[in-house]
């Protein structure tokens, strides 16, 4: 299921320059450099909207949720403190804010 996942969510970002990567256990980033914000966050919408339809081969009825965190990179920061904003804000879309995307503030 992991790898028809993956491969959905590559077919789903309709952008050549994004960069996909495991993250943990259950996550995947998706790097897509020179985007602000507002078009981070709609294309977490995009998904959230596309994994309601994902279906299984094997496994009917299988429902997924999807959160996501939204984080951009500032001007005045390393990749490090980028990276933990981002897990932060993916945390903080877990809990009661399921399959809505929470971005960080700048």
């Amino acid at each position: 299921m992991l790898r028809v996942f993956a491969g959905w969510l590559g077919e789903s970002v309709a952008r050549k320059d994004a960069v996909f990567a495991r993250h943990d256990d259950h996550g995947f980033a998706v790097v897509m450099p020179e985007t602000n914000l507002a078009a981070a966050t709609t294309q977490a919408e995009r998904l959230k909207a596309a994994v309601r339809k994902l279906a299984f081969p094997g496994c009917p009825g299988l429902a997924l949720t999807i959160s996501i965190g939204i984080s951009v990179l500032q001007p005045f920061e390393d990749v490090a403190t980028w990276v933990e904003r981002a897990e932060r804000t993916l945390q903080d879309a877990k809990p009661g804010a399921r399959k809505r995307p929470v971005p960080t503030p700048a």
